[in-house]
């Protein structure tokens, strides 16, 4: 990326299924990771932003997914 934001630390969104309990279906998580440990919080850029929606233009357009997304960051 260059620019304004040359430097930014893209906070990456990873997207997992996780089944819910008494046979509810299957919920998208989606967990926040910068790459560092919990002494550098996620940030969103216009890259950690971009990856955000596109982890959610992805759930969005499933259709075995339970009405639940949850979203998360990594470590502490």
């Amino acid at each position: 990326m260059t620019g304004l934001f040359a430097d930014e630390v893209v906070t990456q969104a990873h997207v997992r299924d996780v089944e819910l309990p008494y046979a509810a279906g299957t919920m998208a998580l989606i967990t926040l990771d910068n790459g560092f440990d919990h002494t550098k919080p996620n940030t969103f850029g216009p890259g950690g932003l971009t990856e955000l929606r596109e982890a959610l233009d992805a759930i969005a357009a499933r259709d075995d997914l339970a009405r639940a997304v949850f979203l998360g960051g990594e470590g502490g």
